[in-house]
């Protein structure tokens, strides 16, 4: 098995589907104009995009475990190209939605496969190092995606940011098949029985230790994606800032995530990854209780929102690496299914999250406030068991 370039298509796997949400945010107001539809319709486009990626990801690392991880990825990026096509030729807003909830489906499968082919490889401070490296790297992509969307939506429309994205998954999908190595071996496989992963899924579930690392990152991302979804109407329809502007301001979010995830591994080591997860959690509660106040005392300087809410990304970064490489080391025997479980959770808050801020949108911050401050404050309650529980603590080291 040739595992040089492996961090790379790995990486590559993944960028696409990670670039896909942010590239098209400052395309938003574009499709509200361009279909005559309503904020909460265009933000479904990105809510029933994850709840895609959720129903199909619950299956995409059992299948892996059954058949091999390469196999489950090729079909999983064809069925994401196929999506993003279908995304750019869209002629309606309901058909957007629903080719959407389809290339999610497909992009499930690399955000899913490829870290089970991590702890396939890797462990320890290894599988985290490499966790923080691929998160630097994507969210490095993912900072200059809403300033490269922004461009292509004020020049060209919406319909150029998914046709970015058919070109970039089209590219993807020919390396992947040329090089992606197999990592599960034919002797490790087992038969796909629908009960067995219930019964996989359930012991999950029912882990405490696996419940209280899993949640961390789930519901801070959650809290993340409450600012992607109400920041462009924010910034733009409230705070009156250009839309290219804008563009900087979320890079700027992304970009202090993905320097922190960069860093992570070395932090972790200088002071821990316990008193890195404790740290993290401080700055994301700072952060989610600025915004609140800022939406509360009806600031309208778009740097104050961005500043504070860049805070709370540096907290996201401290927690995420080290958290999801420890929730993947409780049962390395079902680690397909633990990938699986652990995107479909994060999803699913996701997805609730984005319909929230659209049912709820008022026109002002508020509504994401509240809902980023709540996912730091309910992310702190699992804090307190990981800390708690022998096991869990004892993988933070």
């Amino acid at each position: 098995m040739n595992l040089r370039f492996l961090p790379f298509l790995l990486g590559l796997a993944i960028l696409a589907a990670c670039v896909e949400t942010d590239i098209a945010v400052p395309s938003f107001p574009g499709m509200v104009a361009f279909f005559g539809a309503t904020e909460a319709q265009v933000q479904l486009t990105m809510s029933l995009n994850f709840l895609g990626f959720c129903l199909a990801g619950l299956i995409h690392g059992p299948l892996s475990e059954s058949f091999g991880r390469r196999r489950v990825m090729l079909v999983g990026s064809f069925i994401f190209l196929v999506g993003a096509i279908g995304s750019a030729t869209a002629g309606s807003i309901n058909t957007l939605i629903a080719w959407r909830f389809f290339q999610g489906t497909g992009a499930a499968a690399a955000c899913v496969v490829v870290f089970a082919m991590v702890a396939d490889v890797y462990s320890g401070e290894k599988a985290s190092r490499l966790i923080s490296m691929l998160n630097a790297s994507l969210t490095a992509a993912m900072a200059a995606a809403p300033m490269l969307g922004g461009y292509l939506a004020d020049s060209y429309g919406w319909r150029s940011a998914y046709t970015f994205v058919a070109v970039l998954c089209s590219i993807c999908t020919v390396l992947l098949i040329a090089f992606l190595p197999e990592t599960r071996a034919v002797e490790e496989r087992e038969p796909f029985d629908v009960r067995l992963i219930a019964k996989d899924y359930w012991r999950l579930l029912t882990s405490r230790s696996f419940m209280a690392l899993t949640m961390v990152p789930v519901l801070l991302c959650a809290g993340y994606f409450a600012y992607v979804a109400g920041a462009v109407f924010f910034y733009v329809n409230y705070l009156e800032v250009p839309l290219r502007e804008f563009t900087f301001h979320q890079g700027t979010v992304i970009a202090m995530f993905s320097i922190v995830s960069f860093v992570s591994g070395r932090i972790n080591q200088a002071v821990g990854a316990s008193n890195a997860v404790l740290g993290g959690t401080a700055f994301t509660l700072l952060g989610g209780a600025g915004l609140l106040v800022l939406a509360l005392a009806d600031v309208r300087l778009a740097v104050a929102f961005t500043s504070v809410m860049s805070l709370f990304a540096i907290g996201v970064a401290l927690c995420f690496g080290a958290t999801f490489a420890a929730s993947m080391e409780i049962h390395p025997d079902i680690r397909g299914a633990a990938s699986s479980m652990n995107m479909a959770l994060r999803l699913v808050f996701i997805a609730a999250t984005i319909w929230a801020v659209g049912a709820w949108s008022d026109g002002t911050f508020l509504p994401s406030a509240t809902l980023i401050l709540t996912s730091a404050l309910a992310s702190l309650l699992m804090v307190v068991p990981v800390f708690l529980y022998k096991e869990t603590r004892a993988l933070l080291v």
